[in-house]
């Protein structure tokens, strides 16, 4: 007999009514073009996967070798401002130079103010 499912697919199953009818040969090359069919799609779709596959693999070189080039720029570009601001007055310790003015002021002071007495006892 036939049966047909929900979706309209039908089948024919070889009993003793249908004997050497064509109805049973269509329903071999029926099956065998679905097979074929879902062959064809399987090819496709496995094609698909791999072609994302290479899509994201040149994706993530390009990626990287942009990445590696961002960076071979931005180091290039640190080191020639670190050379162009070398003899930067911004690079020195403001607050430590100002320190070793005030005790070399200090120091000069004292060293004038011993002077300056040596030289008194010195008229007397």
């Amino acid at each position: 007999g036939e049966w047909c499912n929900q979706l309209g697919h039908c089948r024919v199953t070889m009993d003793s009514s249908f004997g050497s009818t064509g109805r049973s040969t269509h329903s071999q090359d029926s099956a065998s073009l679905i097979a074929a069919t879902r062959a064809e799609t399987r090819r496709i779709m496995e094609r698909q996967i791999m072609d994302r596959e290479m899509a994201k693999q040149q994706y993530l070189i390009d990626r990287k070798r942009a990445h590696e080039v961002r960076t071979g720029v931005k180091k290039k570009t640190q080191r020639k401002w670190k050379k162009k601001m070398a003899k930067s007055p911004f690079h020195i310790d403001l607050v430590a130079e100002s320190e070793r003015i005030d005790e070399e002021n200090r120091v000069r002071l004292r060293e004038q103010q011993r002077r300056q007495r040596q030289n008194e006892r010195m008229r007397e």
